[in-house]
């Protein structure tokens, strides 16, 4: 092994033992696999597949940004960033409820705007609400199937 590479092992095995790292890339590749399949769900207009794709992406940011963030709540409040290894209960509730929290204060801020989105008539809402389900299922399963992955690498 060269200087050069043995010199850049320890940093770069430190960025990949980091758990936020691990959950934003499972979190990233989980959530656009996830807004790609709910497209059928938002009305798109006459936007190309290019287009959606972009927005899908920027959505993706936005979905790997808070499970970190909500990832980053439960850490301040358990004083342990490795808390995932052995969360307690009401860490995942937390980490979870963080991120719904969030979902639902932005689909009813983003949805009927000019700079939002609005549902397809194949999206079902919460009975009495203006919520959508989809979303609300998107931020319990994609950000729990990311958690339990970042739980499996070495950190």
């Amino acid at each position: 092994m060269s200087s050069e590479h043995a010199h850049h092992g320890p940093v770069r095995r430190f960025w990949f033992d980091q758990p936020e790292i691990h959950l934003a890339l499972f979190g990233f590749l989980f959530a656009f696999v996830w807004e790609m399949w709910q497209m059928p769900f938002y009305d798109m207009g006459d936007v190309s597949f290019a287009q959606a794709t972009g927005a899908c992406t920027i959505a993706t940011v936005g979905d790997a940004l808070l499970m970190v963030s909500a990832f980053s709540v439960i850490s301040l409040l358990a004083r342990c960033r490795r808390w995932l290894l052995k969360p307690a209960p009401w860490m995942v509730a937390g980490y979870l409820l963080t991120g719904l929290t969030v979902t639902v204060l932005f689909e009813k801020l983003a949805t009927g705007t000019d700079w939002g989105w609005t549902y397809s008539n194949h999206m079902p809402i919460l009975p009495g609400t203006r919520i959508a389900i989809v979303p609300l299922l998107m931020w319990v399963l994609v950000p729990l199937l990311a958690l339990v992955l970042t739980r499996r690498q070495p950190l």
